[in-house]
């Protein structure tokens, strides 16, 4: 901006990749309003839909304590879709340049970052054995119990202040990632071959959000051409999918437990009336036993 004849000039230095030095996007010169007002204009619906993630997250939240208190069995399926959801809609809010231009501090913002990222596939494929399965020889199932352990070796170092590479946890978990969603892509073919339910619509979800993701990083390789990421609309895109699955899951357990109680309330019926009838036999021998009884006596006495 303009003062006393001189210009000041901002500059933000990010090191996403080791190795690769010089401008990663567009240089765009003016006045701090004019900046201000072009990262708000382009980055407004991430912080919107990272405000959106974080707020359906703490709804699941509050479902998943209720359930968790009233001992249901689909408990673990809510809690993976909150996993997902608060720490997509975490790295969202808090990679963007609107959070650590207000907000927060960049060392701050790369450390939710950087945790959003490793703890996201524990929810995610978590969510899918609860909803598809464990998986040939149990992959899935070993997939996020491993980005769990990475997952909390990450929050250690972090706690106790151990300098860790950011790029080999990302290498990490990248590799991790992809074997892991090869492996639920082959169970989810395998689930929608025998039928199951709720396996097509996680693989769309799932792909949809594959194809965003890959565009974005095909464009930060500088393989495709430059515009803005939209990663997370393909993330919303699979919320709303995996929301209607985990809905369905409901009806369908809610209306297996309206058959049990129907079940349960003739079952009862039954009983009552076998019990009633039980009572008047047992009333009528004891009649009967009473009557011979007095005819033996009657008997013995003539």
């Amino acid at each position: 901006y303009q003062s006393s004849g001189e210009r000041t000039l901002y500059l933000r230095f990010m090191a996403e990749q080791p190795g690769r030095v010089g401008l990663a996007d567009r240089v765009y010169l003016g006045s701090e309003r004019g900046v201000i007002n072009r990262i708000v204009l382009l980055q407004t619906d991430r912080l919107i839909l990272g405000f959106i993630f974080v707020f359906t997250a703490l709804a699941c939240l509050a479902v998943f304590l209720r359930l968790y208190y009233r001992r249901r069995r689909a408990f673990l399926a809510v809690l993976a879709f909150f996993i997902m959801s608060l720490t997509f809609g975490l790295f969202v809010m808090f990679s963007s340049d609107l959070a650590t231009m207000f907000f927060v501090c960049p060392a701050v913002a790369d450390n939710l970052t950087l945790m959003s990222v490793v703890v996201f596939p524990v929810g995610l494929f978590l969510f899918i054995d609860q909803t598809i399965g464990p998986g040939f020889a149990m992959v899935i199932r070993r997939s996020w119990q491993v980005f769990l352990f990475l997952a909390v070796a990450a929050l250690a170092f972090l706690a106790l202040g151990v300098t860790v590479s950011y790029h080999m946890i990302i290498l990490i978990r990248s590799a991790l990632f992809f074997l892991a969603a090869s492996a639920a892509f082959a169970e989810m073919i395998r689930a929608i071959r025998r039928g199951r339910r709720g396996a097509r619509i996680t693989s769309i979800g799932l792909l949809i959000f594959a194809f965003y993701s890959a565009s974005d990083m095909l464009m930060k390789l500088n393989l495709f051409p430059q515009r803005q990421l939209h990663y997370h609309w393909g993330f919303f895109i699979l919320l709303i999918l995996m929301g209607w699955l985990l809905y369905n899951k409901f009806e369908e357990n809610q209306e297996k437990l309206r058959v049990y109680s129907r079940e349960l309330e003739e079952k009862s019926a039954s009983l009552q009336e076998l019990n009633r009838t039980l009572e008047e036999r047992v009333q009528e021998r004891t009649e009967e036993l009473q009557e011979r009884n007095r005819e033996l006596k009657e008997a013995n006495l003539s």
